[in-house]
């Protein structure tokens, strides 16, 4: 095996990136979609009917529909939306009862995954707060994600594996591998259609049951996810034209075609195409895709040679070995580079679904690049050489990379339902005011965000007379307002993961001064207390 890198890999690179260039779709999404702010705010009690709801988002959204839902859980669709940018405009109809009111929308973000969400506010006083949400529909889910799995098993392997058959095998080598490719990639097809009517009902928040409707279909395929499935069923066919052809040349040049409109596929859609900065993660996605694809399109065909034509073992290996010098260390590095713009710090991969999701991926990816560097280093060598304990040792080997891939792209597949930590880190709010309470046994430190009329998250270190940590079996914070038109409100916190506490849903009806008193039990007979004046802004 050659020590430099080849020129025949340099080559394959280089027209990917000509590939890359001339096929780039045009955007200039920011991130995933979050809301950021609501006007009425999120919790609040309003003398009269608002005219209008306006929604702020992390970017340019586009909307599908809003509904109105009263305290009674009646819902009503009369209302109008306008969507300018990144803000959304719900005008509402007259005459509404009073009470707590959701509003309860759904939009599409630039990335095409359908945001939903939901606003409350009050009509003279808070009547109840209804679930006005949709419920998460777990058979949705199941197949957004099956969908997901199933498109990147077909293509992956399909696109790769014509991609290995035009570059590393040679004529005759492989002569089933042509049929069992075509099927792969005919079935990656009618996932690909099948994906749209499934898209369509996580855009319109819909059941299974609803999937014959012909609106459903239409909205799936627009946007950026209509554009990767066309750029995903053209490259399914013109990998099945590369296994067609007679000519070497027509084979590779439609094959590696083939391979970059699959990147680029990826590259048009999702969370991680749609992250700033996209001079950056599009490329990266763009080449991670197609990198995997070259992998994953080896496996099948390699464990089928250590099985069967043997003499055509060695040079495939040879060839494919040459080729992964370049394509695992691009792999590798667009991997970090996608990691490291999604994550906002290292604690996300266990404190958020997407971590942990991509922690467990991680770990899978070491198990295969362990088992890639015995197959390279150790048994390809022997398995060139015809020697039996090598060739079936690498036979299963390659099995259990191909089963590894099958936990990571059963794993990847998960992300399409839970929003980077870089998205969630949008929509929090940033603003936090402090407070510091001090008595004659205690004292309290609260960090309160975002410190206005609404929905509140209030962090409570509790702290003796001498600084030091003071222990407490439980704590509630209560507030009520100086002038006394509303009675006291009383929120139990909970233990945080730094020995603190929280509540993490502190409601503040109107802005204005309020009073909050501390309560902390020590023990069975021992509660101290503190108050302190705050102003909660509008």
């Amino acid at each position: 095996m050659s020590g430099g890198v080849p020129g025949a890999a340099i080559r394959v690179i280089m027209g990917l990136l000509v590939c890359l260039a001339l096929l780039w779709p045009a955007a200039s999404a920011n991130a995933h979609a979050a809301l950021v702010s609501s006007e009425p705010a999120d919790g609040s009690v309003l003398p009269a009917t608002p005219q209008r709801v306006v929604l702020h988002f992390s970017e340019p959204v586009a909307p599908v529909f809003a509904r109105l839902v009263d305290s009674s859980g009646v819902a009503r669709t009369d209302v109008s939306i306008t969507a300018h940018d990144d803000v959304i405009e719900v005008v509402l109809p007259e005459g509404l009862p009073g009470g707590t009111q959701t509003l309860s929308y759904r939009v599409i973000s630039v990335d095409s995954h359908p945001v939903g969400g939901a606003v409350s506010f009050s009509i003279g006083a808070a009547g109840g707060t209804p679930d006005a949400g949709a419920l998460p529909n777990a058979a949705r889910n199941v197949a957004l994600w099956a969908s997901g799995y199933l498109i990147a098993l077909t293509l992956l392997a399909g696109v790769g594996g014509a991609f290995f058959m035009a570059f590393n095998a040679g004529p005759g080598d492989l002569p089933v591998a042509g049929p069992v490719l075509r099927g792969l990639l005919l079935a990656g097809g009618l996932f690909v259609l099948l994906s749209l009517g499934v898209q369509g009902l996580d855009v319109n928040d819909l059941p299974l049951r609803d999937l014959p409707s012909p609106r459903v279909w239409l909205d799936g395929a627009s946007g950026t996810f209509g554009m990767a499935s066309l750029l995903r069923a053209a490259s399914a066919g013109l990998a099945i034209v590369s296994l067609s052809a007679g000519n070497p040349l027509s084979r590779r040049a439609t094959s590696l075609i083939a391979l970059a409109l699959l990147g680029a596929a990826a590259a048009s859609t999702g969370h991680a195409s749609s992250a700033p900065p996209q001079g950056l993660t599009r490329p990266a996605v763009f080449v991670h895709a197609a990198c995997v694809a070259i992998w994953v399109g080896a496996l099948g065909p390699l464990a089928a040679l250590t099985l069967g034509r043997r003499a055509a073992l060695a040079n495939c290996l040879w060839r494919f070995s040459r080729l992964a010098l370049v394509s695992v260390p691009l792999l590798l590095a667009s991997g970090v580079i996608l990691a490291s713009v999604q994550l906002t710090a290292i604690a996300d991969l266990t404190a958020t679904a997407y971590g942990r999701i991509l922690s467990g991926k991680l770990i899978a990816v070491v198990l295969l690049l362990a088992l890639a560097g015995v197959n390279l280093l150790i048994l390809s060598p022997g398995a060139g050489r015809n020697e039996p304990g090598a060739l079936r040792w690498l036979s299963r080997t390659i099995l259990a990379e191909m089963v590894a891939v099958l936990g990571i792209f059963a794993l990847a597949s998960g992300w399409r339902l839970t929003p980077p930590p870089r998205a969630l880190a949008i929509a929090t709010p940033a603003h936090v005011e402090t407070i510091h309470m001090h008595g004659e046994k205690m004292m309290a430190m609260l960090a309160i965000s975002p410190a206005r009329a609404g929905l509140n998250r209030v962090h409570i270190d509790l702290l003796t007379d001498e600084l030091g940590p003071l222990d407490a079996k439980s704590v509630t914070v209560a507030i009520a307002p100086e002038n006394g038109a509303i009675e006291p409100r009383t929120f139990a916190a909970i233990v945080s993961p730094d020995g603190g506490f929280d509540v993490k849903a502190m409601f503040v009806p109107v802005p204005g001064a309020w009073r909050l008193e501390i309560s902390a039990d020590i023990d069975d007979f021992t509660r101290y207390e503190l108050s302190e004046r705050h102003e909660f802004a509008k």
